[in-house]
């Protein structure tokens, strides 16, 4: 199922018309995976079919309008890119037609909706990147290289980058959000929520369990010594 072609017009479609909205809820955890949950409502009731092969369409434009004369290195990169991304999607996000109250629609297949429900999970920082650029429609952008970047001069100091919010962004970290630094967000404790077409940019400091894990570690050397020592009692 070309599930990830579904995803990428949605999101040009919010981007061109202005009328639709995706609303997200992310939770990064300190390793940088996580979770994306999404609620994307789109203009007119379409089933997966009809935006597939209207993606096709945009895609092809894409190409044509970045590429220079004689050079067809681009196009290339292009088709690669899109084949990564779909093996990524296929595997990753997961998308399913509802209703307007969130119900899971029957028949995915022949289902017909302006509501769709988007699930994807990432296991490093390269893999959320992946996931935006597939739900936010970034295939074409060079500049969406990583979502989460190093920050200035602290070593757990980091930027967290979408630009513009299709809809209410609500991102979670494990760790503490840098109030000191200028945002469109707002802050309450390590979530920070942003309104539609807001810039998604801000600055966390990521949370390290060094010494939670060295104190587990301590706790169960000494569960296994004393569980040694009187195994050696009763021998």
């Amino acid at each position: 199922m070309k599930q990830w072609k579904l995803l990428a017009l949605g999101c040009a479609l919010l981007a061109l018309t202005g009328c639709a909205s995706m609303d997200s809820t992310i939770q990064v955890d300190s390793d940088f995976s996580g979770k994306w949950e999404a609620q994307l409502h789109i203009p007119e009731s379409l089933s997966k079919s009809d935006i597939e092969s209207g993606f096709d369409g945009s895609v092809s434009k894409i190409i044509n309008d970045h590429k220079h004369i004689d050079d067809d290195s681009f196009e290339e990169k292009q088709n690669k890119e899109k084949e990564s991304l779909k093996q990524f999607s296929a595997k990753h996000i997961k998308l399913e037609a509802i209703d307007s109250n969130g119900t899971v629609l029957p028949n995915q297949v022949e289902a017909r909706s302006e509501h769709w429900k988007i699930t994807a999970s990432f296991s490093d920082e390269s893999e959320l990147t992946n996931s935006y650029r597939i739900l936010y429609g970034a295939i074409d952008r060079p500049e969406a290289l990583h979502i989460i970047y190093p920050y200035g001069e602290e070593s757990n100091a980091y930027m967290f980058n979408m630009g513009r919010s299709y809809g209410t962004t609500t991102i979670t970290l494990d760790g503490d959000i840098k109030t000191d630094f200028k945002t469109d967000g707002v802050v309450n404790g390590n979530t920070i929520t942003f309104e539609k077409d807001k810039n998604i940019r801000f600055v966390f400091l990521k949370a390290s369990h060094t010494i939670r894990n060295v104190m587990i570690g301590v706790v169960i050397f000494g569960v296994l010594v004393v569980a040694y020592i009187l195994w050696r009692k009763r021998g």
